[in-house]
Order: C-alpha cells, then structure tokens, then sequence
C-alpha cells in the first residue's frame, strides 16, 4: 500500500519506465544490473509476504496471476483491522470498495487486460488532498465539512491508472504541526512504539506506511492553492515504487502552473492588510512590515541554498535532531516558543523547492527508526533517486517491522 501526502516543465529527463522496476535512467550507470536481480541477490531463498511485497512485485504476481488481487485486498483488511484502532491513522476508510475494486481487477488480470500501470495498487491520499464526495476536516472540528466538489491532480492520476483510493490518513489540526496531535482525528501513534509521536504533519501517513519519502521539486506535481513551501509526494516503503508512482503524478494537468490540491484552504485578509498601514497590525497580529520581510527572509534562504549547489553536486543530513517524543505532545519541544527547531534540517529544501528524499539508514538504541537525507539542485529529481537507490541497494531490505498489537 502506498501514500500521496502533500508540469511540468522538465518533464522529458524524467522519462520514468513503466516497465521496469524504477527508470532504467536510474540504472543505466550503476553496476549489477537491474533492481530485481539486486533484490534476489539480497537475501537469496527469502519468501516474500503477500503484504511485504513492492508494487512492482505485487504487479508482476498479478500478471502471471500468481497472486490474485482479491486475495491480496481481503489480507490488507485483515491487517489494517489489527492496527486500525491502535494507531489512529485513517480517515474516510471504505474496506467494501476496495474489495469491490479488487474484484474488479482480477478479472481484468486473468483475462491479461489491466487498465493501468497501477491496476488493483491499494493506495492513500493525506486527508488533505481533496477526493470527491469527501469532506475535508483538515484535522479541525472548527472545519465545515463540506464534500469535495472533485478530485485533486494527484487523485485524478492515480484513479486513471486504476490505483484504488480506499481511505484517507489523518492530520493535525490545519496540517500545521509536526505531531500526530489533533482535535478532530484520534490522537495519531507511531506503530514502532506507541507510546511515541509519528511526527507530521502527514502523521497518518507516517503510521501507517513505509519509511521512504520523496519530496520532489516543485512544480512536478501540481498543487494549489500554492503557497510557499507546500507540496505532495508519495511516500512508500522503496525507492523503486516511489518512482513507479510518478509515471501517473508528474503528468501534466490543465493550463501550467494550476492544480486543485485542496479544496478548502485559511484566506488572508488581504482587504484589510491594503488599507493598513505598513506599521498597523492586521487580523494576525502581525504589520504588513514585517509580513514582507518574513517573505524577504524566506527568499534569502531560497538564494542561499540554491547558491549551496555551487560547490556540491548533492548534500546529505539528517532529518531531525531528534528521534521520537511522546504521543500527545503537540511537538518534539512541546513549546510554542520553539516550536521551529526540529524542522532545521528540513525546512531550507522545502522554502528552495528542491528535491529530496527520506529513507531509513538505521535503527535507535531502543528500536526507533532513523531516516537520513539526500538533496539536489532544483529539478535533479532523478540525482536523488539514483542516490537513494544506489544507498537502498547497498543497505539491503528493512530488517524488520512493526509487530501489530495483540489483541
């Protein structure tokens, strides 16, 4: 199962290949041939697990029909049952469609007519990012609950290459914090230890799927209404399906530069910030002053990095400065004072709109997993997956998973 959490120009260096594993653009320099022999070297005589197993994997199984995607959907439910209650990450979950949608599926397979790159591919959608019909809490009670009027791009993408869209993962409140805490969703826990945080704010996501995230340039998905440092990108458990699902997401959607990635979005009083003066506080408290030159600074920053890629080719880091907090703090300080720190390492990439990913590289001394990452200049997607694959190989296949709780 795989997750959107929150063209283009460029689009031909991607060339993305629907075929293979990952781009052959990411293996056409690198040694040992193709990701699926690698895999078989990594631990050879090892059984995969129907729930184990990547999309392509899952693929190639429905293909030779192997694996039937009924099957499949009914072993996910299972599973999503023993976590559900623990761990507080879905929203708008329908187990009914997408078992009528696998079934669907499956004859498409046996009769060797899927309808798509991801035909019967269980994926999830931030509750964020519109789907039709739903409403959007926007992880707030204060929300109008109001259904969507359509799809966001990347719903409309993944619904055309016959991904199945079955749930929504939850939030906090207006997406704003780094935590799992919200006062419309259940408090959100980190399957690893639940007594901790699964940070956010794409909390649900991070409980409830892998521990890779691609952050890709901005533009390569259309999101709107846009604001400075948003975006939407797949998290999943491997490099190669990351880069799978960008085949249907970087599609170019409408006139350039337009997307409906949310359907409810906060308004500025702009009205108001017209007619005040440069030194009167708006509705936020705040001068129009020193709005500008917050904006100002966030543009500072974007130079600074960009001029970073001057001298280096890429940059590795962590990703936070700290491992894991307890689940109902509000973030890893808990202060509003510093309510910015643990975002150090991250934050420069987002405000810069380059490209970067998370991948596991690691375990603490008390189990938690730690993630480090990989950042290029803007629109060098494909130096970061070529990167992340190349540490993925050598690192070999996630030793382990979280247990679900007994019951």
């Amino acid at each position: 199962m795989h997750h959107i959490s929150q063209h283009s120009a460029h689009k031909n260096d991607v060339c993305y290949d629907t075929e293979s594993k990952i781009s052959w653009c990411l293996y056409r320099n690198m040694k040992g041939g193709s990701l699926r022999r690698t895999i078989r070297v990594d631990q050879p005589g090892r059984e995969i697990g129907m729930l184990d197993m990547t999309a392509r994997q899952m693929i190639d199984r429905f293909a030779d029909t192997s694996l039937s995607p009924l099957e499949y959907a009914r072993s996910l439910v299972a599973h999503i049952e023993r976590w559900k209650l623990a761990l507080g990450a879905l929203y708008a979950y329908d187990p009914q469609a997408l078992l009528e949608a696998a079934a669907l599926s499956e004859v498409r397979w046996q009769s060797g007519m899927p309808c798509g790159i991801l035909d019967d591919v269980p994926v999830t959608l931030k509750e964020l990012i519109a789907t039709q019909d739903h409403p959007i809490p926007q992880g707030s009670p204060d929300s109008t609950l109001i259904p969507a009027r359509a799809n966001a791009p990347v719903a409309d993408r993944l619904k055309e290459i016959s991904a199945i869209i079955f749930v929504k993962t939850t939030a906090p409140d207006l997406g704003m914090l780094s935590s799992g805490f919200s006062t419309f969703h259940t408090l959100i826990l980190n399957p690893w230890e639940l007594s901790c945080n699964p940070d956010g704010s794409s909390a649900g996501a991070a409980a409830g799927y892998g521990p890779l995230g691609f952050k890709l340039s901005l533009g390569r998905i259309p999101v709107d209404p846009y604001y400075t440092g948003r975006c939407a990108s797949p998290m999943t458990r491997t490099v190669g399906d990351a880069a799978l699902m960008m085949n249907a997401l970087a599609m170019i959607t409408g006139p350039p530069g337009v997307g409906r990635n949310c359907a409810t979005c906060p308004k500025a009083n702009w009205g108001r910030s017209r007619r005040s003066s440069v030194h009167e506080p708006n509705a936020a408290g705040m001068s129009t002053e020193r709005v500008l030159d917050g904006l100002g600074k966030t543009f500072a920053m974007r130079r600074a990095c960009i001029a970073l890629f001057g001298d280096v080719d890429a940059v590795l880091s962590p990703i936070t400065p700290n491992i894991s907090f307890p689940a109902e703090n509000a973030g890893p300080t808990n202060d509003p004072e510093r309510s910015f720190e643990h975002i150090v390492y991250t934050v420069p990439w987002n405000i810069s709109e380059q490209p970067a990913i998370s991948i596991n590289c690691g375990f603490s001394s008390t189990g938690m997993p730690i993630g480090h990452q990989i950042i290029a200049p803007r629109f060098a997607d494909l130096t970061v997956l070529k990167m992340a694959t190349t540490y993925e190989v050598l690192r070999g296949s996630m030793p382990r998973w979280p247990q679900a709780p007994s019951t």
